[in-house]
């Protein structure tokens, strides 16, 4: 899958990273569209913006996934 390999660039950039998930969201559907949540922790998270940016692109050109959304939410956390 397109997005599973630019994901895996991440762990080949040398810095600590530690990748959890996919996961079902809290609350795991919301008018028939299943959530799932990937969650990115790493020490400088500024140089896998790109990658990331990247694989969201890459999704948003194939047709198999027209349905898909993907969000990028750096500090999830933080209010």
């Amino acid at each position: 899958m397109m997005i599973t390999s630019n994901i895996q660039k991440i762990k080949e950039r040398g810095q600590k990273t530690q990748i959890l998930g996919p996961v079902p969201a809290y609350i795991s559907r919301i008018k028939n569209k299943y959530i799932f949540k990937i969650l990115i922790k790493c020490e400088n998270c500024d140089g896998i913006t790109d990658v990331l940016s990247s694989a969201q692109e890459s999704c948003e050109q194939m047709r198999q996934f027209c349905d898909v959304s993907i969000v990028i939410d750096r500090n999830p956390n933080m209010g």
